[in-house]
């Protein structure tokens, strides 16, 4: 039995999803069953079942870099569409609020950590659509340690009925103004230990949530239930925007929390500067397929660049293996021949005592799991062993296989070579790793330790630069 849609809540421990192997559950709703997993590579993640893949949405989920927000960690499609985040610790707003009520001091530094997170998450175009204390992760709340989780809902209808948005509850569509009404009910809870109408069936529920705003909690400051009530206008076009929510917290004396180290390091990874000839080059392999050699020097983006393709693949729901080279004889081919990307029964490499033969045969029985056209993505192609670049190339001739390879050796004739970075182009990475314009004085001491190679920066703003001027 398909452990999708309707019989979704029998998958169990042990099962395969990609790379990733259920081990237990974290939670589980009406709209999708969530999973603490762990990949064949020892990392760990939560990975939730969802309905369809989460397409354009990953793609813009995949490029929100905030300490507040989980890092997404792998899509696919295989046996059904996955999403898998960064594993979230410490424990829920709802298993807080169990025990006590929050004191406005906490409440007001959840508040702006999760406001300035949403403001991320909506620059973007997306929203959460299910804003609610379970979903909120806290660890120690004094370091800025809150994680908004469980982003199956994005792209989707559907959510909580007890924080939804007046307009929600009448059928309307998820928005940002439907995140900033239900973290504003949030915030209530964590004051008032209860939802101001959790007494009221939904029918009146609905009526007071559609005539008019919520009296300010009792136990709120005069400034405080201004904000709350704006939160909770009925009018969606009356509610402050996220990063208006965090203006004002901050003007009272509750900045959201500072950046860290992981973040910075998350945010380096995720910057991408757009390069018009091989940002072209690498849409048109995502939609239409064939091969692809990309050339670049260490520090050039080459990596950012094959993980970007893999976000593309992964968002339009085509089967995509990632491959890293190394030297040594036939790893790769066994990764191949192995992956849980492909249909069927995986394959184990043939033992023919010569290698050309070998190789043959390892090509034959990787055909025979090809019912679909595949996306192979290859970084460090240039250190492969002779015997996997042979194989690589013979697969590559099969017209449902499509490859792009990530090389720094030699280019050669045909390949896509990436352009030395410039002083803008370094610029406008620096402006992505640091969320704000980068200082001059970076810049010129980026540029003249790095030769232009961002991997350099990188090193830059995570040594000299990570202290005071960033957090």
């Amino acid at each position: 039995m398909s452990p999708c849609a309707e019989d979704r809540p029998f998958a169990s421990s042990a099962d395969r999803y990609g790379a990733w192997t259920l081990e237990s559950p974290l939670g589980s709703g009406g709209f999708g069953a969530v999973w603490r997993a762990r990949s064949r590579w020892g990392g760990v993640g939560a990975l939730k079942l969802i309905d369809e893949p989460p397409g354009d949405e990953l793609r813009a989920l995949a490029s929100v870099v905030h300490r507040s927000i989980p890092a997404v960690l792998d899509a696919g499609t295989e046996p059904c569409p996955y999403l898998v985040m960064e594993l979230a610790r410490g424990r829920t707003l709802r298993a807080m609020l169990r025990m006590q009520r929050a004191p406005e001091e906490a409440a007001c530094a959840l508040l702006v950590a999760l406001a300035d997170a949403l403001a991320a998450v909506h620059a973007v175009g997306i929203h959460h659509g299910d804003v609610k204390p379970a979903n909120i992760v806290v660890g120690k709340l004094s370091a800025g340690e809150v994680k908004l989780v469980d982003f199956g809902m994005v792209g989707q209808a559907g959510g909580s009925v007890a924080y939804a948005a007046p307009e929600r509850l009448e059928g309307g569509a998820p928005s940002a103004a439907a995140d900033i009404y239900a973290l504003g009910l949030c915030l209530w809870e964590a004051l008032e230990g209860a939802l101001p109408d959790h007494e009221h069936v939904l029918s009146k529920m609905l009526q007071a949530r559609r005539e008019a705003a919520e009296a300010p909690p009792a136990s709120a400051s005069a400034w405080l239930g201004r904000l709350i009530q704006q939160m909770l206008h009925p009018d969606p076009a009356r509610r402050p925007a996220a990063s208006e929510v965090v203006d004002q917290l901050t003007a009272q004396g509750h900045p959201p929390p500072g950046i860290d180290e992981a973040t910075l390091r998350q945010r380096a990874r995720a910057a991408h500067v757009s390069l018009p000839v091989v940002d072209a080059t690498i849409d048109a392999w995502v939609a239409e397929g064939g091969v692809v050699r990309l050339h670049g020097t260490p520090g050039q983006g080459r990596t950012q660049q094959a993980l970007r393709a893999v976000t593309e693949l992964q968002a339009s729901g085509r089967t995509c293996v990632l491959l890293h080279g190394t030297d040594e004889e036939w790893v790769v081919v066994r990764q191949l021949l192995s992956t849980p990307a492909l249909p069927g029964r995986p394959a184990p490499l043939p033992l023919h005592e010569d290698a050309d033969t070998r190789a043959v045969q390892a090509a034959e029985a990787f055909a025979q799991r090809l019912s679909a056209p595949v996306w192979i993505v290859c970084d460090d192609a240039g250190q492969l062993a002779e015997t996997d670049a042979a194989f690589l190339r013979t697969v590559a001739a099969d017209e449902a296989v499509h490859l792009l390879t990530c090389s720094a050796a030699e280019p050669g004739e045909g390949a896509l070579v990436l352009p030395d970075f410039d002083r803008h182009q370094a610029a406008a990475f620096l402006h992505q790793v640091l969320g704000q314009p980068a200082p001059p004085a970076l810049l010129e001491t980026g540029w003249e330790c790095s030769g232009g190679h961002p991997s350099k920066l990188e090193a830059v703003v995570l040594g000299a630069f990570q202290g005071e001027a960033l957090v």
